[in-house]
């Protein structure tokens, strides 16, 4: 009788103890996390340390303190413009510094279509990722050199260092030309054949029917890379067309990933409303490689969890 109660004791601690468990965690999690230096000081202290002298930083929402006492350039980061990082590697930026909390405004999932929200998923991660801003996101996460977050059992704001190639010198050789693409409402090219490791850029001039105003830019052109199996590998995008009704020379710029077979160009917008005109789409192909801005900032692979880059997606 003794032993058998002794077994059943055990049994029922086991068993409380994994219905606590959950708790437990997220309560270790909290402690060990609060335990760390608040995320925008270590923030701070990896620029201090790892950002050169004089190099440009893209600064979203005062991420970096303004008067941090280093000689870098800071310019604030208005959402309203620029976003991909052709943009960021045309002007000449060294680093972007975003804060995935002031990023979320874009991503209010709950405003999507009845179709997308009733899909059966009980967050729409894949059209959130398919928006411009997510594919923007889907390349800074490449271009990655630090990341600051916490779990979400001890919330805080999370950021992520993007460190902007160069841009190449040349443009190669053209590999395709498309003309006279009118009254676009969305546009695929046709195959392309890719190189994995090869430098791809792609220009096209856009005109949209009506003015965009530059916080409502709209229309853009980007490349998809593919390999032998279904799926696309990676996608990067050009900046969005705003400004009075004329023509707009957008550009993007890639290097193909391991395992690419081929690409497509295409145009897209989000406001269905706007009718645009396409012209002279090119394709160049170069065997430049696409330098590091800064040396000694490695890459890495990130492991902010989506909830931390999505963060509307649990509230």
């Amino acid at each position: 009788w003794k032993r058998t109660r002794l077994v059943a004791l055990l049994f029922i601690a086991l068993l409380l103890a994994l219905i606590q468990y959950p708790s437990i965690r997220q309560i270790y999690q909290l402690d060990v996390s609060y335990s760390r230096p608040w995320v925008r000081d270590e923030l701070t202290e990896w620029v201090l340390q790892a950002i050169p002298d004089k190099s440009a930083v893209l600064n979203d929402n005062v991420s970096v303190p303004t008067g941090i006492e280093k000689p870098i350039e800071i310019i604030q980061w208005g959402h309203e413009e620029g976003n991909s990082v052709t943009e960021f590697m045309d002007k000449g930026y060294d680093f972007a510094v975003l804060n995935t909390a002031w990023n979320q405004i874009y991503f209010f999932w709950f405003n999507l279509a009845e179709r997308q929200l009733l899909s059966g998923k009980s967050i729409p991660y894949d059209d959130l990722w398919n928006s411009y801003r997510g594919m923007a996101l889907s390349e800074y996460l490449r271009y990655t050199v630090a990341e600051f977050y916490k779990p979400w059992p001890a919330p805080e704001n999370s950021y992520l260092v993007i460190k902007i190639p160069r841009k190449p010198f040349t443009l190669g050789v053209l590999q395709a030309s498309h003309q006279q693409i009118t009254e676009a409402k969305g546009w695929v090219s046709p195959e392309s054949v890719a190189t994995s490791g090869k430098v791809y850029t792609v220009e096209g001039v856009l005109k949209a029917d009506r003015e965009i105003q530059s916080n409502l830019r709209d229309g853009f052109l980007r490349i998809d890379f593919y390999g032998n199996t279904f799926g696309i590998l990676q996608t990067s995008v050009s900046g969005r067309v705003h400004g009075p009704s004329q023509w707009t020379r957008l550009r993007v710029v890639a290097t193909a990933p391991e395992g690419t077979g081929h690409l497509t160009v295409s145009f897209q917008q989000e406001n269905s409303d706007i009718r645009y005109e396409i012209d002279h789409v090119l394709l160049f192909e170069s065997d430049e490689v696409l330098t590091d801005a800064v040396p000694g900032t490695p890459y890495i692979s990130p492991t902010i969890p989506k909830t931390a880059l999505f963060p509307n997606s649990i509230y």
